[in-house]
């Protein structure tokens, strides 16, 4: 059986309660509200910056204050792109495909 290669978004995908792990955030259900704001700041802060080209949700999380809408924020998955010289760099190193040091196999001489 052949495995099937699924395009993936343009953007870097990674989970909301990964994000705030990485960055030390441990508190996150305990102001849910309060998490999601200063999260999203940031990642405006960052475009702003052009340290990321954006970021979106890939499924907008509940308004804050439903039952169960902490839980369902940290298993939201954000969609970060990268600014376009970073896109422009990873292109042309992708294009270059080096030789990188292969060689064919060599058979040994087996005259007797």
């Amino acid at each position: 059986m052949q495995a099937t290669r699924i395009r993936q978004p343009k953007g870097m995908l990674i989970g909301v309660d990964k994000l705030l792990k990485q960055v030390g955030c441990t508190e996150a259900l305990g102001r849910p509200g309060r998490t999601r704001c200063r999260l999203e700041k940031a990642l405006n802060k960052l475009k702003k910056d052009k340290v990321i080209a954006g970021w979106k949700y890939s499924a907008q999380p509940p308004p804050v204050g439903l039952q169960g809408s902490a839980q369902a924020f940290l298993e939201s998955i954000i969609e970060i792109t990268a600014p376009p010289f970073i896109e422009q760099r990873y292109a042309e190193i992708t294009s270059a495909q080096p030789d990188r040091g292969r060689s064919k196999a060599v058979t040994p001489n087996t005259q007797s």
